[in-house]
């Protein structure tokens, strides 16, 4: 039984090679054949239009027409060289041909892919518009002409500081009379001394320093009375003032300070009610032919007395009113005439009419008044102005 089962087998297996053989020898007749149609039985593409090549015939082909794949490859300017299976890179596609056998096996042929679209061209940018032109300049109006200046207006009276405390009268002090000057000479104290204060230049304001050996103007020198040793308001307490004055007699000491009071009465006969509740205080700076209970308090304006350096130091041409009491005695103790002396004869210099304003508002234009004073340390404004500590 095992020998009829071998001889079957190996029947079937002769049989099997002899199949194979045959489809070998068909498939190798047909390549050949396929080889030598593609030399002459293909149309070669055009590159111009893009047309498929013709496919060539088989005649080996059974059961079927065997179409070769192969398409036109175009290589340059439409001349294209067929190829087995080949692809196609530009513009013309080829269509796969179907192979078939006896044997019933059929091989799919390769299509290549369709021909690449042509880009578009890209798309040009839109002008861009021409800007538009400025408009011309509009025309000014014409520059009308300036206005006159209007004539400067006399400067008033300086205005009292505002309201004021009156301080606690003075017991058991001592009475007196205020006269008043400004002779611009060198004051006394300014020479060396353990208690000295400062001279200036004849411009008033250039300091030549505590204690020193300038000749006094009055005298054919230099050294003058310096501008700001005029008389001011308190700031905090317009009830209260500060000043430099010359003594004499036991009075006399370099930077001694003294407080002075008013009881409404003048040395000379006229009553001067609005100083009443006000304090003055005061430091000595200088000597001079005055009475031991008389302060002659430094207020420009005032009168030159017996001596005379304002001659020098401003020319002269200088109004320096009457040579005792000065502008106020020269307008017969008229405030307005007075007022209007002050502003031209110390236009320019401020710190003297500060001082003249000072003596018709503060001072209420008050001549030689009677006073109650009594010494006491010196208060802090007038040592810093001075110089001496009292």
């Amino acid at each position: 039984m095992m020998r009829v089962r071998l001889v079957r087998y190996a029947v079937a297996s002769s049989l099997l090679v002899a199949a194979s053989g045959l489809l070998v020898s068909c498939v190798s007749g047909e390549l050949g054949n396929s080889n030598a149609d593609q030399g002459t039985g293909e149309s070669p593409g055009s590159a111009a239009t893009g047309t498929e090549p013709t496919a060539g015939t088989s005649p080996l082909s059974s059961g079927g027409s065997n179409a070769n794949g192969g398409s036109g490859s175009v290589t340059a300017q439409g001349s294209g060289t067929g190829t087995t299976g080949g692809s196609s890179t530009q513009a013309g596609s080829g269509s796969g041909g179907t192979f078939a056998s006896t044997g019933g096996m059929s091989a799919g042929g390769t299509s290549t892919g369709g021909a690449k679209g042509t880009a578009g061209s890209a798309g040009k940018g839109g002008t861009t518009g021409a800007a538009g032109s400025t408009g011309a300049a509009g025309k000014g109006g014409s520059t009308g002409a300036a206005g006159s200046t209007g004539a400067a207006g006399s400067t008033g009276a300086a205005g009292s500081t505002g309201s004021g405390t009156p301080l606690t009268p003075i017991s058991g002090g001592s009475t007196g009379f205020a006269t008043r000057y400004w002779d611009c000479c060198k004051p006394a104290c300014a020479w060396p001394a353990s208690q000295a204060t400062t001279s200036c230049d004849q411009s008033g304001t250039n300091s030549q320093g505590k204690g020193n050996n300038d000749t006094s103007a009055c005298s054919g020198g230099n050294s003058f009375m310096c501008y700001d040793f005029e008389p001011w308001v308190d700031s905090s307490n317009s009830d209260v003032a500060y000043a430099f004055a010359a003594a004499s007699g036991a009075n006399y000491v370099c930077g001694r300070c003294f407080e002075l009071q008013f009881p409404g009465t003048g040395h000379d006969g006229l009553n001067t009610p609005g100083l009443e509740p006000k304090t003055l205080y005061i430091q000595v700076l200088n000597n001079g032919g005055v009475a031991d209970n008389q302060f002659d308090l430094l207020i420009p304006g005032g009168g030159v007395g017996a001596e005379n350096a304002c001659t020098t130091q401003w020319g002269s041409n200088a109004d320096l009113g009457s040579q005792y009491g000065g502008l106020y005695a020269e307008c017969n103790d008229d405030i307005s005439c007075t007022q209007n002396k002050c502003n031209t004869v110390f236009a320019g210099k401020p710190d003297l009419l500060a001082g003249c304003n000072w003596f018709l508002t503060w001072y209420t234009g008050a001549d030689n008044p009677n006073i109650v004073f009594k010494q006491v340390s010196c208060p802090s404004p007038l040592t810093a102005k001075s110089g001496m500590s009292g």
